[in-house]
């Protein structure tokens, strides 16, 4: 159990003789130190009873305030003992000010996503929404102190995850990793004292699972570009966008769906990548020419008009209309392609993201040079395009095995 001692903190002397009281808290092995404000000179502390001598003015009143500090604090560490919680000294210290100043992780939590939601793309903020619910749904949609989320609560919570209300690793990781974000928040606006050493080894408790990207092979590209589909029926446009998407190094359904004539300059096209808002103009392949011919061939040609059907006739106002349009578009495209697959007997599970996958697949198998990938996909940092391609990169070592040893030139082994 931590111990309290109320002390003289000698090593601060002030410049009138004084020196500040501070209210010791000790844990295993470490101690920290809560100043109190209040400070006397070394003769007019009494160290073994924790009070100031006689010869101080006042003396009843401040050894009042005192005790009545460290009762607060001494309530604090109980509450920890009854609940036969594992805590440490932050803990007790992020308790205590989270309780000063009333400061709930939910409020902080819902103020930080709203703002991401103005610097990064609405689903990003969606994504982080939907996460933020399932920890109040966890915490029985009762508002939870910032001092609240120590590595005993932390711990139940991934036991919860594990074992009740079962997710994958990746998820839960994404979980803390979000309370974390929140909590790291308040400590760099100095909302709350300590560190975030606990959320650290919180997660290091949580394997996470290496995710496998899914991607088509050219064949199956090909399966699905050979369908017999009715010119005039929506899952021949899904299937077009979704050709149009890969030929495009993996175009996203938002700067999809919002395509017009006037973008489209001879065999280029310019536009600003809604995710990061990034102008850019790519080629445009011969493919992908195909499917536009086709649609500027069907109905009326117009450079202010979508190039793809979905959003034409949609009234919209403001960026949170768009937003939402081409949410309900992802998931229309997404069940039509479920479709899709199965005409096509691929055994996969087909959606718009795979395009991206897709074609980062064929550009590994093509030799593309690193730097080629990550302009066609749009990374700042090539270090991500690295990350990406990763996955994608295993039949790349088994090439430059069979290289190596592979060819009936080499000799090793004869």
């Amino acid at each position: 159990m931590a111990t309290l001692k109320i002390v003289l903190k000698n090593n601060k002397k002030r410049a009138n003789g004084t020196y500040p009281l501070a209210l010791r808290i000790t844990h295993k092995g470490r101690s920290k130190y809560i100043f109190l404000k209040e400070f006397v000179k070394a003769e007019e502390w009494d160290s073994i009873a924790e009070r100031v001598t006689k010869t101080v003015r006042n003396r009843s009143l401040l050894n009042n305030i005192l005790a009545k500090r460290k009762l607060e604090v001494d309530n604090v560490i109980l509450e920890f003992e009854r609940r036969s919680d594992s805590y440490s000294v932050d803990d007790i210290l992020n308790k205590l000010n989270s309780a000063d100043k009333e400061l709930y992780f939910d409020d902080l939590a819902e103020e930080m996503i709203s703002k991401m939601g103005r610097q990064n793309s609405m689903n990003y903020r969606d994504t982080e929404f939907f996460r933020l619910n399932i920890i109040k749904r966890y915490n029985k949609n009762k508002k939870i102190k910032l001092g609240d989320l120590t590595e005993s609560y932390l711990m139940k919570f991934v036991e919860h995850f594990k074992n009740v209300d079962v997710k994958s690793p990746n998820t839960i990781h994404k979980y803390v990793s979000l309370m974390q974000r929140v909590y790291r928040r308040a400590l760099r606006e100095e909302i709350i004292k300590g560190s975030d050493r606990h959320f650290e080894r919180v997660l290091a408790t949580i394997k996470k699972q290496p995710t496998e990207k899914v991607y088509l092979s050219i064949d199956e590209i090909q399966k699905i570009h050979d369908l017999e589909l009715n010119e005039d029926s929506t899952i021949n446009d899904v299937r077009n966008i979704w050709l149009f998407s890969f030929y495009l190094a993996g175009m996203r359904v938002g700067d999809l769906i919002s395509l017009k004539w006037s973008m489209i300059i001879g065999e280029r096209l310019y536009y600003s990548m809604k995710k990061n808002n990034k102008p850019d103009y790519v080629k445009i392949a011969n493919q992908a020419l195909e499917i536009l011919k086709f649609y500027r061939s069907n109905g009326t040609f117009d450079k202010d008009e979508y190039v793809f059907p979905y959003l034409k006739g949609k009234l919209i106002v403001t960026e949170k209309d768009l937003h939402v349009k081409i949410r309900n578009a992802n998931r229309l495209y997404n069940d039509y392609l479920k479709k899709i697959a199965e005409l096509a007997g691929i055994d996969k599970n087909l959606s718009m993201h795979i395009a991206r996958h897709s074609f980062a697949n064929y550009a590994v198998e093509m030799e593309l040079p690193i730097l080629d990938v990550q302009k066609l996909l749009r990374h700042s940092d090539v270090r991500t395009t690295y990350r990406y391609l990763a996955p994608f990169m295993k039949k790349g070592s088994d090439k430059a095995i069979d290289r190596l040893f592979g060819n009936k030139k080499s000799k090793l082994g004869s």
